[in-house]
């Protein structure tokens, strides 16, 4: 059975530490694609700007590779925002900013996550910001561990969702079945971790490579 881990970034607070366990994730991950020098620091962002004069938005993603057609590697990327607060009328701008800071040349797709204070009614504006903005709404400053669990359960689906379209006709080959295998396995070793309600205080950087790889010579169907 996992194990609790104990994380050496206990004074982080849980979003930034969320965004820093991701950054472990995508590093790892690009590595396996054995990519030639890639640069890891374009793989996640960081940055506070001004909103509507009186507000910060802090904009923090992070690229999990997906698939390469063409000699180009593809990515998955996720917003992990907050702001003080911010209203309905300021949706489009909201989704303005937080857009131009990514290069969206070589994205498969994106997920917003934000935080912070809405001035609104949240229940029926969720679908509609998840279907034209990509933008996932919780009415909060920081995440608890169910948030957690809910952006990795995104994660995983989102990426499952991929794996079983590329699988449907059965006609992979070459570098997309590896893309499909490697995936694979990346949603094969969170799972569990979800399942196990560990993943909002699991280490990645200490121990991913010791974790992925007991996780891989274990039968998979304790998934």
């Amino acid at each position: 059975m996992q194990q609790e881990i104990e994380l050496k970034t206990q004074d982080l607070k849980p979003l930034e530490n969320l965004y820093q366990q991701l950054i472990q994730l995508s590093i790892q991950e690009n590595y396996k694609t054995k990519q030639i020098g890639i640069d890891h620091s374009k793989m996640y962002y960081n940055a506070e700007i001004p909103f509507q004069n009186d507000r910060k938005l802090n904009i923090r993603y992070v690229k999990l590779p997906t698939f390469a057609r063409e000699n180009k590697q593809y990515y998955y990327t996720i917003f992990l925002n907050n702001i003080t607060y911010w209203r309905a009328g300021e949706k489009k701008q909201l989704y303005g900013q937080i857009i131009e800071t990514l290069d969206r040349y070589n994205v498969d797709s994106y997920t917003i996550f934000q935080f912070g204070k809405y001035h609104g009614h949240i229940d029926h504006i969720i679908n509609d910001l998840m279907k034209y903005y990509h933008i996932y709404v919780f009415n909060k400053w920081q995440p608890e561990k169910k948030d957690i669990t809910t952006i990795y359960t995104f994660i995983i689906n989102f990426l499952q969702k991929r794996i079983d379209s590329m699988n449907k006709d059965g006609l992979i080959f070459g570098t997309i079945q590896n893309d499909v295998a490697r995936l694979q396995d990346f949603v094969d070793f969170l799972n569990p971790l979800l399942s196990f309600n560990v993943i909002s205080n699991y280490n990645v950087k200490s121990t991913f490579n010791t974790s992925y790889n007991n996780k891989n010579r274990r039968d998979r169907g304790m998934d």
